[in-house]
Formats: structure tokens, sequence, C-alpha cells
């Protein structure tokens, strides 16, 4: 047997023919060796078990920070008991810019793209949804007038998706289009901190327990209230009955917005320390067990999982405006219901 050793730009190698090989044997024969003289061996397992820990809890900056105490500042609950926020801006920015032109230019074209497709008519149904509910209005004539800088008009197009089961075309707002001064209103406004646990903690939890429970908050973003100062940086154009391009404004949060999904998800974990004395365990479970809009959680047996303390009824033994759960207990666990009236969130069918 005769052997090589050369340097390339990797390390070493050695190479070389073997004198006898049998039929069976393989043709190659391969030898690796890894050596490391400039890091010692607990200096390695320390960057093995680093890379292994779990997340650890991250410092806020200075902006989340600002976002947390402006949300705590502004966030209050209107009658009916729905949650109603502002958005938290930046204080050092550049102006808005005119934006109604160019969203004007892409409803254009996103009207003809659909139209073309064939799914102009679901489009158009899917937007005017917005307004059946609520969660968008006509901007008031005397709003009309406001200067650009006060405004901020989010182009729209649709996304379809025929592999979901329900909404199959979904309205997509760009809000971080450029103005005419090239900022966006995303520009403007603090995106908040991350403020649901990290999936890999709600995983594991949720690998533990033998039934399991799982439910997502319908619409989620589009319960909580706008407050009325902040709707004419939410709005849009779109076609009313009669074939004429109206302006219209968002009521509620608005998904593609970059502080939509903190403040959505801040609203449901107020949401738990409003009541976190009257439904402890509850409470303890929206704080621990949704990942934004999903929930994951579940029990030892089924009958655990349909008479916790934490599972109600009875709509009779909540208060409206609190939240709890109700679960059927009738036959099969099939139904998990938040009573409070901006939420709702069901448990797929057995």
């Amino acid at each position: 047997m005769s052997c090589m050793l050369s340097t390339q730009s990797l390390g070493w190698v050695i190479g070389g023919t073997c004198d006898s090989i049998t039929e069976a044997a393989s043709a190659h024969i391969s030898c690796h060796a890894t050596t490391n003289s400039t890091v010692e061996t607990n200096e390695l397992l320390k960057s093995f078990w680093e890379a292994e820990e779990p997340p650890k809890a991250s410092t806020l900056t200075e902006e989340e920070e600002q976002a947390l105490t402006f949300f705590h500042t502004t966030c209050s609950r209107l009658q009916d008991g729905r949650y109603e926020v502002q958005v938290p801006k930046r204080t050092s920015v550049p102006d808005l810019g005119d934006s109604r032109k160019q969203a004007l230019q892409r409803y254009t074209a996103n009207k003809f793209s659909l139209q073309r497709k064939g799914n102009w008519s679901a489009f158009s149904t899917a937007v005017k949804e917005y307004s059946e509910l609520g969660h968008a209005e006509l901007v008031p004539a005397v709003n009309l007038s406001k200067p650009p800088v006060e405004v901020y008009y989010m182009p729209m197009h649709g996304v379809i998706k025929d592999s979901s089961t329900t909404t199959k075309l979904r309205v997509v707002f760009d809000a971080s289009a450029t103005t005419s001064t090239g900022v966006s209103l995303n520009d403007t406004l603090l995106p908040g901190p991350t403020n649901y646990p990290h999936l890999t903690h709600i995983l594991t939890r949720f690998r533990l327990p033998i039934v399991d429970l799982s439910a997502d908050v319908s619409k989620m973003f589009r319960e909580v209230a706008l407050h009325r100062d902040d709707r004419d940086l939410h709005r849009f154009l779109m076609e009313d009955d009669s074939g004429v391009i109206r302006d219209w404004r968002m009521t509620r949060l608005t998904f593609g917005v970059t502080c939509s999904p903190f403040l959505a998800v801040q609203v449901l974990r107020q949401l738990a320390e409003d009541y976190v004395d009257e439904f402890p365990e509850a409470a303890k479970a929206i704080l621990t067990s949704f990942y934004v809009d999903n929930f994951l959680s579940g029990a030892d047996t089924l009958e655990e999982a349909t008479h916790r303390g934490w599972w109600y009824r009875s709509d009779a033994k909540i208060p409206r405006d609190a939240t709890s759960a109700g679960l059927d207990v009738e036959s099969v666990p099939e139904l998990l219901k938040f009573i409070n009236p901006w939420i709702e969130c069901f448990l797929p069918e057995p």
C-alpha cells in the first residue's frame, strides 16, 4: 500500500492505493480526521451546548419600550367590550407625501389583472365585506381636504390560495408603499416588540398532554377597533355599487400595517390581565398558549379537557364583557368559543 500526504486549502489530505481489494469490498476507502489545535475541548463543548440552548428572553429596545408604554397609555375599551387602540408613531421621520395617486394606479392595474383572471367579482365582494361588517367606512366629506401629510392611501391586491378550505381570496394591503416623499406609512410607525411566547415553548408544552386542543381567532386584527384619529392613515380606494371609485378608511386594525400584529396580540394579553383574578386559568392559557392568533393546549384526559375550571358551558355565568371559554360536553368536545364580543375561535370538527 502506498500513501501520499499533501496540503490543501482546507488542511492536510492523505491518499493512496490499497494493494488488495476483494470484489465484495468497496473500491473506495475513505478516512477522515479533523483536529483544531487553537480551540480547547471545553470551548468546543461550550459552543455546542450554547447552540442547543432554548431561546432566552430578550431585552426590549428603547423603541419597543416606547411602543409598549404607548399601548398602555392609549388603549381603551368601548361600551360593547371591544378594545380600541392607537398606532404608535415614530417621533423623528420625514413627513408623508401624496399617496393617493399611486394607490389609484395600483387599483386600476389590480382590477385589470383580476378581471383577466376572472377573480374581480370575488375580490370586490371581499372588500365590500369590510363595510358590511363595520370594519371600514367612507371617508367623511370634511376629512377629504386633509393635507397629504395627515393621510395615507394603502394600495391593495388580492391573493388567491386555491388550497384554502375557508378563504380562497384574501385582500392584502400594502402599507410599505412609499409616498411622493419616499416615506411609507410603515416607516412612520413603531413595530413594537414580539409579545407572544416562542413557538418552541408552545410546541413543547403542546406535545405533553394526551388530549390536544387547538383553535384560532377569527379575523383577529379586524376584531380590534382603530381610534378615530388614526383612521385617515388607513385609507384605500374602492368602487361603490354604482362603479364610482370612493375614498374609504379602515375602522379596525389592518393586516399589512407593521404595528398591527403587536397591537392585536397585546390586546389579547390585556384581556387576560383584565380578568386574571376572575378567570386565572383562562388568563394563564391566553398568555402562554397563543402564538399570535393560534391556540395550542391540551389535557391528560378527555374528562379533564372538558371539565377544567376555565371551560364554562353556561353563558349565563359569564359577564358579557369578559372572556372565558365554553366547551360543549354533551358528546364529543367540538366547540371552543370565547364569549367576548370581539373574539371567536372554534375547534376543528371531529
